[in-house]
């Protein structure tokens, strides 16, 4: 749950600041606040054939007991820009040492997500980026991750 948590904000983070994603990945509101859907599904099962499942596959573990163990070596500068990884520092820095509950209290505290009755719900972009920026702006930005999406889609990213 605190993996997730921290990643989905490190994402949320990066959408606002920078108009793209890091993950290239939905995001949804469930019961313990949003979450990132491929690397949700990755935690449960990596074996689900996903470009984030191959990676996940060789270095972590699927949810055993609400765990994730290290199974392998990573190389984060492999994968993630200078850019990327001081963000990821600057989550784990804000969010690190807080416990489960204090990070789902966190999460639901975000303007995107709403409570819910045993159901998940797609988070549009644009509903994260309107809470937080003037209009044009979270217009323009969540233009530009929508064509990542599909510049990705199309080159089978």
């Amino acid at each position: 749950m605190k993996l997730m948590k921290l990643l989905y904000f490190v994402e949320r983070r990066w959408l606002i600041e920078r108009g793209t994603t890091i993950f290239e990945d939905s995001f949804f509101a469930m019961d313990e606040g949003p979450v990132l859907s491929e690397v949700y599904n990755c935690m449960k099962d990596p074996s689900n054939g996903t470009s984030v499942s191959d990676t996940w596959r060789l270095v972590l573990s699927p949810i055993d007991n609400e765990t994730i163990t290290r199974k392998g070596e990573l190389n984060p500068s492999q994968y993630l820009t200078r850019a990327q990884l001081k963000l990821v520092d600057a989550i784990w820095d804000q969010y690190g040492s807080m416990s489960k509950d204090e990070i789902v209290k966190e999460a639901h505290q975000l303007p995107e997500w709403n409570a819910l009755q045993g159901s998940s719900i797609f988070i549009k972009y644009i509903l994260v980026l309107e809470k937080e920026l003037d209009a044009p702006e979270a217009t323009a930005k969540t233009r530009t991750a929508l064509t990542q999406q599909r510049i990705t889609g199309a080159f089978g990213g």
